[in-house]
């Protein structure tokens, strides 16, 4: 057997943007943010991700509002930035059709939107 070293290796820290393991990592590094929040489900795909909450009252948008600040600190704790400026609100009512992360959502989460949709792509082409 050779008795040989590997040659040091320095690395950034952080995940490289467009590598291949990248969402994998993101998806790993990120997997603790369910912990912040309370009363919202957290949607993530890639490198993009969805704090969700039915709204139905006032104590619905002071949950949501205290899910988004213990977000915050969650992020900011480790050392991440939010880009806020890239940051919306979706807003679903009964009859409408959100388009997000390449997925069509609907007021019940229904897939029968997104299924529609898909279907007559690929029968288009």
């Amino acid at each position: 057997m050779c008795n040989t070293k590997s040659d040091v290796f320095l690395f950034i820290s952080g995940v490289p943007q467009g590598g291949h393991l990248s969402p994998l990592l993101f998806s790993f590094f990120v997997n603790s943010a369910r912990t912040s929040l309370k009363h919202s489900q957290l949607l993530c795909f890639a490198d993009d991700l969805n704090i969700l909450l039915r709204i139905y009252s006032v104590d619905d948008c002071l949950k949501l509002q205290d899910d988004l600040n213990s977000f915050f600190s969650w992020a900011e704790d480790l050392g991440l930035t939010l880009h806020v400026n890239k940051c919306r609100s979706i807003v679903f009512t009964i009859d409408s059709t959100i388009c997000d992360l390449g997925f069509s959502f609907t007021f019940s989460h229904c897939p029968r939107a997104h299924i529609d949709k898909i279907t007559c792509k690929a029968l288009k082409g």
